[in-house]
């Protein structure tokens, strides 16, 4: 292949990729690549010191190349003179494989022209690149790479702008040859301006031929797996009608492949009932004559059969005492049995089996058990080890007395349980154990309580273990065992754990009443010589539970003689009436209080007053 024709099938690609247009890639197999060289190749060089000669009208340099000029390097960081707006970018793949960065010319016009020859007619062809913008996508104010593409002279693809998005992608298009067509003529041309911006690298260029539909599967799968008994199998491609004439073959490695049929006869059946693998494929094309081109025609995908051996011998050991189930037979006694089985593959499978019975013989065993850490719990362990006397591999079983099966030895509750352990020959001995809940772990907190509003009260839960933390709820409540005011009507639940981690719950309601009572003086002397009786003393039963809100004293015709709203010394004084305002007899009075939770009480009374 010419270089010139590498840098001609370089710039197809890269004419039909971009961002703005729909573009289409081959969704079936491809055939192989006209275009070898696409990757570039590999080398030790950092950058290909000697001219490819691939770019006619473009100057090929070992460093940065400038407006119009390209390199072939493994990395941009290796060319020297680097841009700071551009990426370190090298071949995706290979560390040491070599990309082509282009630095397009200034003026738009043809990067690339030529005519194509050998292609077949009626071929869908596929033309495909890697790509990438290679100016960082923080620089601003660059023109981006923008190109059409034509064939025989006819815009058939334009990529719009390719955006600085700093990574590759794959870009491509599909385009099938006419009836007796045999050559292209492919044109690139550059539609953005040089200067700054419009830089790319290209890599892993493709020029192939390509089929949508030959993708071979029998109910959606690759392979299929076919029974001694029944060998044949018809593997039927879903071929388009361009491409009509078929050439199989098979292997029995997928390295190494005979042709095995030509022409146009599309299907073919396998028959071969020797136990091994089989690989099938074909090649498709639109002539006979093209079946032998390899850049006419297509490959399919390779379909595995697989032929599994259906004739097994087995060799066992039984103890004399012990029952063995071989299909639909339970034997127990030496001798030479066959029996059919159905695979998992749907294949018949015949078995035959050589048993041989031994005495039994006694298999020790050392055993242990902790009990349960709390009643009703599932912690109980029973643990069997040390085991001989037998051959290995050994199937310990653990049940409870109703047969219930336990795969955990580690988290059993309390009961009876019945242990079966049996080895290689079937040959078993059989223990049992008794796992015994402790005592249940319990809390009291004492009956419920009815109390005033401002009483204090302790709670101080009695249990049957040492408690090593409890939780309550509200929380409020958690150092209730000291004192506490309640404030509201609540209910109290402790849930407490034992040094067993053992839980244990228990609850108290606590109920407020909020009628406190109030105890007040109810006479007053007025008399100068009994200072010790002017003072309107009053009082609840738990201390200072309350504030004054209000007091107001009352004659009988409803005229207010005094009014307070402080205490004094936790007294109202009454040293504002003198004897000579009002008579000695009784008064009403009013007294407002706010207690402990915001609520408001209120008392109403009589006092006598003396002179």
């Amino acid at each position: 292949m010419k270089k010139s024709f590498l840098f001609v099938c370089l710039f197809i690609i890269l004419v039909f990729t971009g961002y703005g247009q729909t573009q289409k890639l081959c969704q079936g197999n491809l055939g192989k690549n006209i275009f070898k060289d696409g990757d570039f190749g590999k080398g030790q060089d950092p950058v290909l010191l000697k001219n490819p000669e691939i770019a006619p009208g473009y100057v090929y340099v070992t460093q940065v190349p400038r407006d119009g000029e390209y390199s072939i390097t493994k990395n941009t960081n290796l060319l020297s003179g680097l841009y700071g707006s551009w990426m370190h970018v090298g071949d995706q793949f290979d560390p040491n494989g070599y990309i082509m960065v282009v630095n397009a010319s200034f003026g738009p016009g043809v990067f690339y022209e030529k005519k194509i020859d050998s292609l077949c007619p009626s071929t869908l062809y596929e033309f495909s690149a890697d790509m990438i913008n290679i100016v960082r996508i923080t620089t601003i104010n660059h023109s981006l790479p923008n190109v059409s593409f034509l064939i025989d002279d006819v815009v058939v693809f334009s990529t719009g702008a390719i955006l600085q998005n700093e990574r590759w992608n794959k870009y491509g298009f599909t385009f099938t040859t006419k009836a007796g067509q045999s050559s292209v003529k492919l044109t690139l041309r550059n539609n953005a301006p040089g200067g700054i911006g419009n830089d790319l690298a290209l890599d892993n260029i493709s020029f192939r031929p390509c089929n949508e539909t030959n993708i071979l599967q029998l109910n959606g799968k690759s392979n299929a797996v076919v029974c001694k008994e029944s060998p044949g199998l018809a593997i039927v491609p879903n071929l388009s009608a361009s491409l009509p004439f078929v050439l199989w073959q098979n292997s029995k490695d997928s390295v190494n492949w005979t042709e095995i049929k030509k022409g146009r006869d599309q299907s073919i059946t396998h028959i071969n009932d020797t136990t091994g693998q089989y690989f099938y494929r074909f090649f498709a094309a639109n002539q006979e004559k093209d079946l032998d081109n390899e850049f006419c025609r297509v490959f399919s995908s390779v379909f595995t059969v697989k032929v599994p051996e259906n004739n097994f011998y087995v060799e066992d050991t039984i103890c004399d005492n012990a029952q063995f189930t071989f299909g639909s037979k339970k034997i127990d006694a030496s001798g030479n049995y066959k029996e059919v089985f159905k695979s998992s593959l749907g294949c018949d499978s015949i078995v035959s089996l050589k048993l041989t019975t031994v005495p039994n013989y006694i298999i020790g065993f050392d055993r242990s058990k902790s009990e349960p850490l709390c009643a009703k719990e599932s912690s109980g362990t029973i643990v069997v080890n040390n085991l001989r006397g037998g051959h290995t591999p050994y199937v310990v079983t653990v049940a409870d007395n109703i047969n219930k099966g336990f795969k955990d030895f580690q988290k059993l509750p309390a009961g009876d349980y019945n242990i079966k352990i049996s080895d290689r020959n079937l040959c078993s001995v059989n223990d049992t154990f008794t796992l015994t809940d402790p005592i249940l772990f319990d809390i009291d907190m004492g009956p419920d309580l009815m109390i005033f509003l401002g009483e204090e009260i302790s709670i101080k839960p009695t249990a049957n273990y040492p408690i090593v933390k409890t939780e309550v709820t509200p929380p409020d409540y958690q150092n209730a065992a000291n004192s506490i005011v309640p404030l509201r009507n609540e209910n109290v639940v402790i849930r407490a754990t034992n040094p067993n981690g053992c839980i244990a719950i228990d609850s108290i309601f606590i109920k407020i009443d909020k009628n406190i009572p109030i105890y007040y003086s109810n006479i007053i002397s007025l008399n100068p010589n009994e200072i010790a009786n002017r003072n309107f003393k009053f009082s609840g039963p738990f201390g200072q539970n309350y504030t004054l809100e209000e007091f107001l004293l009352f004659d009988r015709f409803g005229n207010i003689l005094l009014k307070e709203n402080q205490l004094v010394d936790g007294i109202i004084n009454f040293n504002k009436i003198s004897s000579n305002e009002i008579e000695a007899g009784t008064y009403i009075f009013h007294l407002k209080l706010k207690l402990i939770d915001e609520s408001i009480k209120i008392v109403n009374g009589t006092l006598m007053i003396e002179n």
